[in-house]
């Protein structure tokens, strides 16, 4: 699934657990590393980075190693400094790919990625409320 997509579902899963999304917020990693939400809870401190290729090398230092087992628990990045109760989901795209059925081997369909994604951030906001979360 492609980020802008995964953004739009990130958000409406948001607004269907009641929290109003927003975009362009970043969170401090460390000192000197900052890392973008793609979608972040407006008037909290949390959010979700969506992890494309890119993001993955930039961000490398501070990711566990990842595991495509789809029962792995969710990954949460906490920020550093003054961002310090800044909680985050790292979500990997390629845990979210979508098939177009050509060829013999398939992928996920469409709905499918999108129900685990919506699965997935359900489970982080209701972390979020769950732990109080600012």
């Amino acid at each position: 699934m492609d980020e802008p997509r995964a953004q739009q579902v990130i958000a409406q899963t948001f607004r269907g657990e009641g929290v109003e999304p927003e975009g362009g917020r970043t969170f401090a990693l460390s000192v000197k590393d900052q890392a973008p939400l793609s979608v972040a809870a407006a008037g909290h401190k949390w959010g979700v980075v969506w992890l494309t290729r890119d993001r993955m090398r930039d961000l490398a230092a501070y990711l566990p190693k990842h595991s495509a087992d789809p029962d792995a628990p969710l990954v949460v990045l906490n920020g550093a400094g003054a961002d310090a109760d800044v909680h985050a989901l790292a979500l990997w795209e390629s845990d979210y790919m979508t098939d177009d059925l050509a060829g013999e081997s398939h992928a996920s369909t469409e709905i499918a990625a999108e129900g685990k994604l919506q699965r997935d951030v359900r489970d982080f906001v209701l972390k979020a409320k769950n732990e109080g979360w600012p």
